[in-house]
């Protein structure tokens, strides 16, 4: 398995830190996510696929005996022509099983929100549009939401309060993996439980990975569902996104003080 960044080989905490390090400085904190998901591949000083992802990913036959070829952590991926921000990828992977090739996408979380809402970030493209005419912000908002979710049903959550990383995050992965000629695309948010986070931010954000997998895959998620893979989720038909199949699940890790591993 070979860890790198823009070609240069990453074996440890430090190679991440300086190789790839987060947006801001500030970021890069023991218990924060930048730094404990370059500590769950790196940390023993030897690249590693950490435990809990690799038991998720045993947990299906699809992805089962998953050879990790390739690691690139933080890694932008553009998922549409609007010319707004790529999709920020805290780590990519890409590897085969004995019948596929397999792109896995990670977003780290400690106790980090995911970022605004639909509703809120429709509004604040609106508000960009009437100061610029050029703005693509609400196209690319109707694009995602029409490219990936189906029409509401009774007992869907509404679109307006799914959080719009996720939205994010899905277009990403199967951009990627049609990029990489990919037959499985997978994406995978990896929290974290340390000494510096909140329980009730854990709270709110497993409500919020549940709300919209409910939404995205029409099927409420059960709590003894929550940290497998579900899918593969049917896109809608006109989607630009379809002809990959997608997984999506969550692995804990919990890093606090005195926990079991």
């Amino acid at each position: 398995m070979l860890i790198q960044k823009n070609g240069v080989t990453i074996t440890c905490v430090d190679d991440w830190k300086r190789l790839a390090p987060p947006k801001s400085d500030d970021q890069w904190v023991e218990g924060r996510s930048a730094f404990e998901l370059a500590n769950a591949w790196c940390g023993s000083g030897t690249p590693v696929l950490p435990k809990g992802l690799q038991s998720l990913l045993e947990s299906r036959r699809e992805t089962q005996g998953l050879s990790v070829v390739e690691v690139i952590p933080e890694h932008k991926i553009l998922f549409d022509a609007h010319g707004g921000e790529p999709r920020n990828a805290d780590l990519v992977l890409v590897g085969h099983t004995s019948s596929s090739k397999v792109v896995v996408t990670i977003e780290a979380k400690a106790d980090e929100p995911f970022g605004a809402t639909i509703a809120q970030t429709l509004a604040d493209a609106l508000e960009r549009s009437i100061h610029n005419a050029r703005s693509r912000g609400v196209r690319r908002v109707e694009d995602l939401v029409r490219g990936l979710l189906r029409s509401r049903t009774k007992g869907l959550p509404h679109l307006g309060v799914l959080r719009y990383q996720l939205l994010t995050a899905v277009a990403g992965t199967l951009a990627y993996a049609t990029m990489e000629g990919a037959s499985l695309a997978v994406l995978i948010v990896h929290e974290f439980v340390t000494d510096k986070t909140s329980d009730k931010r854990h709270s709110k954000n497993a409500d919020d990975y549940n709300r919209f997998l409910h939404h995205f895959t029409g099927k409420a998620i059960s709590n003894d569902a929550r940290y497998e893979l579900v899918g593969p989720v049917e896109l809608p038909d006109s989607s630009p996104f379809r002809g990959v199949p997608l997984l999506i699940g969550k692995v804990v890790s919990n890093c606090r003080s005195g926990a079991v591993s």
